[in-house]
Formats: structure tokens, sequence, C-alpha cells
């Protein structure tokens, strides 16, 4: 840049901040941990199990703490397709994210690179 415009960039240069300077800035802590654990392949990972586990234990749930006991419960006289309206495949979901939770947990101590990664999930 040349010219009275050189003047005003050199004056004004240290106030503009790098990207990553301002998300820094703006940044909690917890963000910031987040931010360092999801830049590498293990934290990405671990936080997938972890929410996959939560996942899981939701579905547990629903399966142990509702669809099972109103199965169980012949008193309330609810049939087995009114049973399917309300819970649909709830148990098919459990059973495929049991599946899926283990090999992402097997993975999860030995994959360093995302082609590890990618390479164990498909």
């Amino acid at each position: 840049v040349m010219g009275p415009a050189v003047h005003v960039l050199n004056r004004n240069i240290k106030k503009y901040e790098t990207y990553e300077e301002i998300i820094r800035r703006n940044s909690s802590p917890k963000q910031e941990t987040l931010r360092r654990e999801n830049s590498n392949p293990s934290g990405i990972l671990q936080n997938f199990v972890n929410d996959e586990s939560g996942y899981v234990g939701h579905l547990n749930t629903i399966v142990n703490g509702y669809l099972e006991p109103i199965r169980s419960e012949k008193s309330l006289k609810i049939t087995e397709p009114e049973i399917h309206v309300v819970f649909s495949n709830v148990e098919a979901l459990l059973a495929m994210h049991r599946r899926f939770l283990a090999s992402i947990e097997k993975i999860s101590g030995s994959a360093s690179t995302f082609s590890d990664i990618r390479a164990a999930l498909i």
C-alpha cells in the first residue's frame, strides 16, 4: 500500500486482531477446553463416546423403565400393536447403539488419527 493509505494502515494495524485472538477473547474456559480436546482425534472420539454412552443410557431408561413394565403389567390390557405405536423400534435402536458404543469404545484408546477413526467406523 502506498500514498496516504500507508499512514492510516500503520496507525491502525495494531488494532486488528486475528481470528484466533477474537475467539480466545470471547471464549469461556470450558469452550477453550472443548476446542483443545476437539483439535485432536482422541479428544473428538472421547466426546463422541461420552455422548453415545449418554444416549444408550436414555434408551435403556425407556426400555427398562417404561416399555418392559408396561409389557409385563397384564392388568393394563395394552396390546402389543398399541405398545408398538408408542415405543416403535426403541429396542432395535438400543441394540444397534449398544453395538455402536462398544465399537467406538474399542477404538477410543488406539485411534490416533482421523484416518484411524474413519477406518474403524467404516
